[in-house]
């Protein structure tokens, strides 16, 4: 037994004992609830930050439609350029080939006509260095009145051959020249015309280049605040978790089947698994199943419990936690209106809201979440 030194010794260390599990209790309890209001805070800030990333999102998705848009207007005036200029370049190198076969028929008169007037000089300086085949000799050879008329009749005969033949091809000289002239300034007119086109396009082409450019930019700045999207999503889920074990970890879970949470309907749109989301557009987790419900279509607890959450947010819109105790609580979104409050404690088949479209929602349904320890689970494991 133990003597009164000893039982004095044993009731203080008793007493220190009770005093630091009271401490313990009391701090634990204070950090608690210090934890959870913190994780609730963090909550609100991660759904303003999922509202202002979503905003950000929709505003650049926005901006690169008009891009993509701007974009196809310019493909059309490119092409109707490009066509354009494709026939310019058609009529050019026709017109290149008429003047290349002019020219042909230039040269030919040119050299026609110099060879004629090389004729009459020669026939002039021979007539001239040749005495007895000059003019004047055969003048002055005549043998009678008439065969002087005749020699001067062939003498000028002769030289307006010569003269006649020399106009006349330089006259079809000029006149080539001439039609070379006026196929040349064509081919200019079509070259300037040309010459605008291209600057046209080239300035088209800058503009598609910054298009390109600033959708390929937006397409980096969305996939960037998607990747944060996905991260305060997961942040989220970690404080739900955490909540979730915070009200849930001293009421067990009264276990069995829940009761189906939309009496009027029992169609689901959406299961439960990854699908494309349809506002969001990339493959998401569907966290729940949807109950194509109608707009102000009443919502029932599927189980007991407590309301944990009853609030706001952009992703869920209006809705409600309800926490069935030993880590088990339901989710109930995009409600209209919501017919509890937090901290409520609500029967099963309790009416917690009605049906709407509030949130990223494409139409009235009820979204309906099973989430155990804070991980979410595939609700016709509890409802069928």
């Amino acid at each position: 037994m133990f003597s009164e030194r000893g039982k004095r010794i044993l009731a203080f260390v008793v007493a220190i004992v009770m005093i630091v599990l009271i401490a313990s209790a009391i701090i634990i309890n204070f950090v608690y609830a210090k934890t959870e209001s913190q994780l609730k805070q963090e909550q609100t800030n991660l759904s303003n930050s999922k509202a202002s990333i979503n905003s950000e999102i929709n505003s650049l998705k926005g901006k690169k439609d008009t891009a993509m848009a701007e974009k196809a207007a310019l493909d059309v005036q490119v092409v109707e350029l490009e066509s354009q200029i494709g026939d310019l370049n058609d009529k050019i190198t026709d017109y290149q080939g008429k003047i290349d076969d002019v020219q042909i028929y230039l040269d030919q008169a040119t050299q026609a006509a110099d060879d004629q007037y090389d004729a009459y000089k020669t026939r002039i300086r021979v007539m001239y260095e040749n005495g007895s085949m000059g003019y004047l000799d055969i003048l002055f050879s005549a043998t009678s009145i008439s065969d002087l008329f005749e020699r001067i009749d062939i003498v000028k005969q002769i030289a307006e051959y010569d003269s006649n033949m020399t106009d006349k091809l330089r006259a079809k000289q000029e006149e080539i020249q001439g039609k070379k002239d006026e196929l040349v300034n064509l081919q200019n007119g079509l070259l300037d015309s040309k010459s605008v086109l291209d600057t046209k396009k080239a300035g088209l082409d800058s503009k598609m280049a910054e298009r390109d450019a600033m959708i390929k930019k937006i397409e980096g700045s969305v996939s960037d605040l998607e990747k944060q999207l996905k991260t305060i999503e997961a942040q989220e889920a970690s404080v739900r978790a955490q909540l979730s074990n915070l009200s849930g970890s001293s009421t067990p879970y009264s276990g069995g089947s829940m009761t189906w949470p939309c009496p009027s309907c029992h169609t689901i749109t959406s299961y439960y698994g990854w699908r494309l989301h349809p506002v969001l557009k990339y493959e998401k987790l569907h966290t729940g199943i949807d109950i194509g419900a109608g707009n102000g279509a009443k919502i029932i607890a599927a189980k007991g419990g407590t309301v944990v959450t009853a609030t706001y947010n952009s992703a869920y819109g209006n809705y409600v936690v309800i926490n069935h105790g030993g880590g088990v609580c339901t989710l109930y979104a995009h409600q209209s209106s919501m017919a509890v409050s937090a901290g409520q404690t609500v029967q099963e088949g309790a009416t917690v809201g009605y049906v709407g479209s509030t949130g990223y929602s494409t139409g009235p349904h009820l979204h309906f979440e099973v989430i155990i320890n804070g991980a979410t689970t595939n609700p016709l494991s509890y409802v069928s």
